[in-house]
Parts: C-alpha cells; structure tokens; sequence
C-alpha cells in the first residue's frame, strides 16, 4: 500500500512542483476556470494535473514592433513614417491574466492600432511640421496606445518616430524649390555686387571730378596772380593797360602755337590779331581743296 502511495507521489511531484523563470509570468487553470491571479518567478506548488494546469507562460520582457506607416499630410504630401513601438506585458498579477486571454495575436493588434493612429494624427500636419514635430506624434501616439490597450494588459513603454520618408515625387519637387531658391540667392549676390560695384565707380568718379575741380581752381588762381604780377610789372615799366593786355595775349597765342607743334603732323592757322577772318577763310578753303 505505501508502495502504491510513493508512486504516485513520485508520479504527480512533476505536476504540483514548478518553477518559474525570471520575466515571466505563469497562467494556470483550475478544471479549465482561469485563476484571477498570475504567478511570479519562483519555486511553486499547485494542485497536481489533471486538476490545475499551466496554461500559458507570458513573457514580461520588452519587446519591440517596427512599422512603415503610409501617410498623406494636410498640404498632400504623401510620405514614410518609420515608427517603433515598445511594448511589455503588465507585471502586475491582473494584468498579466489579461494580457494571455484578452488579445490573441497582440503584436498584429498593436501594429494595427498604430497605422491608423499614426494616419489620424500626420494627416492633419503639414509636411515641413512633421519634419520639426516628431516629438508631438510620438506623445500623441503613445498616450491613445497606453489608454487603448491597459485595459488588455499591455503597457506601451515608447512610441519612436525615425525620420520622415518623402515619396519620389515629393523630393524630386522639394529639391527643384531648394534649386530655384539658390538660384534666386545667387541672383540677388549678383545683383547687389553689382550695385556695390557701380556705387563705388560713381563714388570714384564723383570723387575724381572734385579732385579735378579742386586742381583746376588751383590752376586759374596761380594763372591769375601771374597775370596780375604781369600787368603790374608791365604797367609800372611805362606800359599802357590796353598795351600790357595785348602783349600778354600775343604771349599766349605763342606758347600756344609752339605746345601744338611740338607733337608733328599738325596744320597749325593763326587766326591771331592780324589776321582778319576773310583771310583765315580763303587759307581754310585752299587746304581743304588740297
């Protein structure tokens, strides 16, 4: 009789001992009704098979979910949004017992959840704010994931947005806007360095003329005190006004006539005070006619 009993004893050890590895939770089942409580890591008894049973084992580590999300925003661009969910099973004796029966392919489920909320929330962006707010679909995102599924047991850990994909023809037309924006820059550096360059010519040649003027207001003083010194020393040696006057201009008609010469091949006509115009008319003509 006791050799009966320490066989079965040995027989059924199996089912009553168990043990449970560290991040996982064990489901049990007593004749098929759902124990309300999970079971932690650690050495366990339980009642022996048939009557309780280990139904299901849930992992508690981090998992991680990867989707390419297809989304149209506000202005119609169509784009990728690379995005990764981290989730885990609850830790907690309940939530553990929900995650196991209340969804029966959570990964699937999860996915399917975030295209739709992903969508929902890019399709009223624009394409260049969700470039720069990437941030704000991942808080929105985790936030109705967290609150839609804690309820089956599952706790969303984070929501990651990588960079935005543009579809082919969406790059292909945001470079030629870049394209056309360079060029007008460069457009507007050409044009201004060539209004610096003008300013600066006219600013030269403004400066030029003064310099120019400057020197020839020099010129006509210094020329008019010789004079003035001239007619004195004239007038003074016993000369008349209208004498002195007429030497000085016979003075100037010669060193004119002798500045022009100097360069060779020049007809030089001296229409000075003894030469009537009938004259220098009559030499004008014969030249031509030769």
């Amino acid at each position: 009789m006791y050799w009966v009993i320490l066989i079965l004893v040995l027989l059924l050890l199996p089912t009553v001992l168990y043990v449970v590895k560290g991040k996982t939770a064990v489901i049990l089942e007593t004749f098929g009704r759902p124990h309300q409580h999970a079971v932690f890591p650690g050495l366990r008894i339980k009642w022996p098979a048939p009557i309780t049973t280990i139904v299901a084992r849930v992992n508690l580590q981090l998992q991680e979910i990867h989707a390419d999300v297809s989304v149209k925003t506000s202005d119609n661009a169509f784009m990728t949004l690379p995005v990764k969910v981290q989730y885990r099973a609850s830790d907690d004796a309940l939530g553990a017992v929900k995650a196991h029966y209340e969804l029966e392919a959570p990964e699937k489920q999860i996915t399917s959840y975030v295209l739709n909320n992903v969508r929902q929330t890019a399709s009223g962006m624009e394409m260049t704010e969700l470039y720069a707010n990437r941030d704000a679909v991942e808080q929105q995102v985790q936030a109705a994931l967290s609150e839609q599924f804690a309820r089956f047991g599952y706790i969303i850990e984070n929501v990651l947005v990588d960079e935005p994909q543009p579809s082919s023809e969406v790059r292909d037309a945001f470079n030629k806007v870049i394209a056309s924006k360079r060029l007008m820059e460069a457009a507007r550096n050409e044009a201004e360095a060539q209004r610096i360059k003008l300013v600066g010519a006219a600013q030269a040649e403004a400066e030029s003329k003064k310099l120019q003027g400057e020197g020839m207001a020099q010129m006509r003083e210094a020329i008019a005190r010789g004079l003035e010194g001239a007619m004195a020393t004239m007038t003074k040696a016993g000369l008349k006004t209208d004498q002195a006057l007429q030497l000085l201009t016979d003075t100037n008609r010669i060193d004119a006539i002798t500045s022009a010469a100097a360069h060779g091949n020049t007809i030089i006509i001296d229409a000075g005070a003894n030469r009537d115009m009938a004259s220098t008319a009559a030499l004008l003509d014969s030249i031509k006619n030769k």
